[in-house]
C-alpha cells in the first residue's frame, strides 16, 4: 500500500517551533545583557580617559607655573613668604606666588560666573591678564578638588587635583610633587 503525499511531507511540529523560539529568546536576552555591560564599561573607560587627559593638561600647567616661582614676598603683607598656600573651604586651596617674570600670581579654582570648577591664574597688577582654559578643554569635567601641601619643610609642594564628570558623576584624582627650584622650604608657608 502506498502512503499519500500528505503524510510524506516533512515539517516541524508545534513543540519544535516553541522550543526554537524559546531558545532564540534566551540568546537575545543574553546578548542584550552582555551588550549593555559592554556599553557601560566603554562609557566608564572613555570618561576616565578624558579625565586623565584633562588632569594631565591642568597639572602640567600648574607644575610649569609654580616650579619657577621666584623668591619675592607674596602677598605684599606676608613678609618673608614667597609662596603662600591658603587652605580654602572644602577641597579648593589657593596658591600665591611670584612667577618667573616677577608678576604676583594667584592660582585657584574659579567658581564664579557659571564657570564652576575651572583653573584660573590671576596676575595681580596686570589688567586683562587673567588666564584660564575654556570650558571645552575640560571635556564635560570640572575641578572638584585642588589642594597644595608643603612636604616636610622642603621646597616641594604636593598638588592634588580631583575632577568630576558633569553628566556621569565619575571622579578622577591625581597627585604630583612640584619642586620650586628658586625657593627654599622656609619661604613656603601654609595658612588656614
Amino acid at each position: 500500500m502506498k502512503k499519500s503525499a500528505v503524510y510524506n511531507k516533512k515539517g516541524f511540529t508545534l513543540v519544535e517551533l516553541i522550543v526554537t523560539f524559546a531558545m532564540i529568546g534566551i540568546f537575545i536576552t543574553s546578548a542584550t545583557v552582555l551588550i549593555g555591560s559592554a556599553i557601560r564599561i566603554h562609557s566608564r573607560v572613555t570618561n576616565l580617559t578624558k579625565a586623565q587627559t584633562v588632569a594631565d593638561t591642568i597639572m602640567e600647567t600648574i607644575i610649569g607655573e609654580t616650579a619657577g616661582a621666584l623668591n619675592a614676598p607674596v602677598p605684599e603683607n606676608a613678609e618673608g613668604t614667597a609662596c603662600l598656600i591658603e587652605k580654602g573651604s572644602g577641597d579648593k586651596d589657593r596658591l600665591y606666588y611670584t612667577d618667573k617674570n616677577g608678576n604676583p600670581v594667584t592660582l585657584y579654582v574659579d567658581a564664579a560666573d557659571g564657570s564652576a570648577g575651572l583653573l584660573k591664574l590671576q596676575y595681580t597688577g596686570l589688567s586683562e591678564a587673567d588666564w584660564y582654559y575654556g570650558a571645552e578643554t575640560y571635556m564635560n569635567n570640572y575641578i572638584s578638588k585642588l589642594q597644595f601641601e608643603q612636604l616636610e619643610g622642603e621646597n616641594l609642594i604636593r598638588v592634588t587635583l580631583g575632577l568630576r564628570n558633569k553628566s556621569t558623576g565619575y571622579e578622577f584624582e591625581m597627585s604630583r610633587i612640584v619642586e620650586c627650584y628658586n625657593l627654599t622650604g622656609e619661604v613656603i608657608q601654609s595658612v588656614p
